[in-house]
């Protein structure tokens, strides 16, 4: 089934709405239902014993430790909740590292809720958010050993709940949990695991409707000089300072919007053919967790065009990246070399200003698998892209490739998502040229659970995340 997409305007925002339920699933495109919940608590220890931890490291043994093998114990006391009962058992290869369940709420998470990010600053302070549209998300601190303690609920209210699905990390060090609804930003500045350091502020106001309506944040990005932009439903913002009630946004960039930003588009197009007509944003389900791309200085920007089953002809751009070298004022069309009646990315991520990743796998497109890469993307309009070569076995519409993923050296990278309704995980030892299938050395751990988010301290130090609150490190060693 192809994802029919058709475009409305609300008060001069364009908004997407299809045949399809948008609820939490394992379907990428349509949702389907909740995941079950799993039995993924990690095996107890001989010597049992409890243990009480700080604010925001959880407890020891039981806790941020996550219970080595013979020591286990009971769960030690996290900040927001209780420190995690211990991964899997010490050994090289993965390690399961079980959520936590908010005690100051009726709701389970564990073995439900789907980890769509994870962001690390050592093998001792990670950032894992969830996804949990009935229950909410939350926002966890970890280490490569276990889940510590919950540094935010996604519940803000008890009619409104909120779940995350991505990372946005700005030039000043600000870490923003982004979610599903555009009028809150969660963030942080510093010191990313201790609860304190979390704050939720409003967004702002913009010309149109104040954030209200039910769409996730896909971008924040920060330059040095205080410009901020935001991308959201559709439309690139921008501002003079950071999020807040007062903060004033104007819309930047919005080919399809009703009347479009800029005001003179339809000229500009006209002058220009190599003008975007594609619309920023992703407009899948699961959300990818990151569809647009800002350099710190914002003098880069680049998001998927002609996206999800947008295909390259007339109407639309062919399949390839927009590209903005002036703080997001203009965009233009780079292709990828080949099939240009091919689906465009649904999903793009960079290492940093030169190495980027485009990627798409849907599951009911059979010509949508793909990871094209980029070395050299700093050059704007001139950058070059050239496609990967994925396993054969995985070249059909039964794969899904939910993100990619790199280490700093942007060398070694993995793709998670689902081959036949189950784990696949790939991995490039050379920069995305080529990749190969490693499912197996995680599928039974993760109980088959499709795969969709995962994170590299480096090539040694890889996290894994995926649907029914599957959170694994290889912590130990062994990949």
């Amino acid at each position: 089934m192809n994802f029919k997409r058709t475009w409305i305007v609300l008060a001069g925002l364009p908004l997407l709405v299809s045949a399809c339920t948008l609820k939490q699933s394992d379907d990428q495109e349509t949702g389907g239902t909740a995941g079950q919940a799993g039995t993924g608590n990690g095996g107890s220890g001989n010597t049992g014993g409890t243990a009480t931890g700080g604010s925001s490291n959880g407890g020891t043994a039981g806790g941020s430790q996550g219970g080595t093998a013979g020591q286990g114990g009971s769960a030690g006391q996290g900040g927001g909740g209780a420190g995690g009962s211990g991964g899997s058992p010490p050994g090289a290869g993965w390690q399961k590292m079980p959520l936590l369940d908010d005690p100051n709420d009726n709701q389970y998470h564990e073995g439900i809720d789907r980890v769509s990010g994870i962001s690390c600053e050592s093998t001792e302070a990670c950032v894992v958010i969830t996804d949990n549209t009935q229950a909410g998300g939350l926002i966890y601190a970890a280490s490569n050993q276990a889940v510590t303690s919950i540094l935010m609920s996604g519940k803000v209210a008890a009619d409104e709940r909120l779940s995350f699905f991505g990372f946005s990390k700005t030039a000043s060090g600000r870490l923003i949990a982004r979610n599903d609804r555009a009028k809150r930003v969660f963030s942080a500045s510093s010191d990313y695991t201790n609860p304190n350091s979390w704050t939720r502020v409003d967004v702002g106001t913009n010309p149109d409707l104040n954030f209200d309506n039910l769409n996730g944040q896909e971008a924040f990005g920060e330059a040095p000089d205080g410009t901020w932009r935001y991308l959201y439903q559709g439309v690139l913002y921008g501002a003079d300072a950071a999020p807040s009630p007062t903060t004033a946004w104007t819309g930047l960039w919005s080919p399809g919007r009703i009347p479009p930003f800029p005001a003179n588009y339809k000229d500009l197009k006209d002058a220009d053919d190599t003008i975007c007509r594609s619309f920023p944003g992703g407009f899948v389900l699961p959300h990818p967790s990151s569809t647009m791309y800002m350099s710190d200085d914002l003098s880069l920007m680049m998001y998927p065009a002609s996206a999800m089953n947008a295909k390259g002809d007339i109407d639309f751009d062919p399949p390839g990246v927009c590209v903005s070298t002036d703080r997001g004022a203009t965009f233009r069309v780079v292709a990828f070399p080949g099939n240009t009646n091919e689906l465009g990315p649904i999903g793009l991520t960079c290492g940093d200003a030169d190495h980027c990743w485009a990627y798409n796998g849907l599951r009911s497109s059979a010509d949508s698998h793909w990871i094209y890469y980029t070395t050299n993307a700093s050059q704007g309009m001139s950058m070059t892209w050239t496609r990967g070569a994925l396993p054969a076995t995985l070249l059909s519409e039964r794969t899904e490739i939910r993100e990619v993923f790199f280490a700093p050296d942007n060398v070694h990278g993995w793709a998670v998502g689902a081959h036949d309704s189950v784990t696949m995980l790939l991995r490039t030892l050379d920069g995305g040229a080529s990749w190969t299938d490693i499912s197996e050395s995680v599928r039974a751990l993760a109980d088959d659970a499709k795969l969709s988010s995962g994170f590299a301290l480096d090539a040694q130090n890889i996290w894994l995340g995926g649907e029914r609150g599957f959170l694994a490190s290889n912590g130990r060693g062994g990949l």
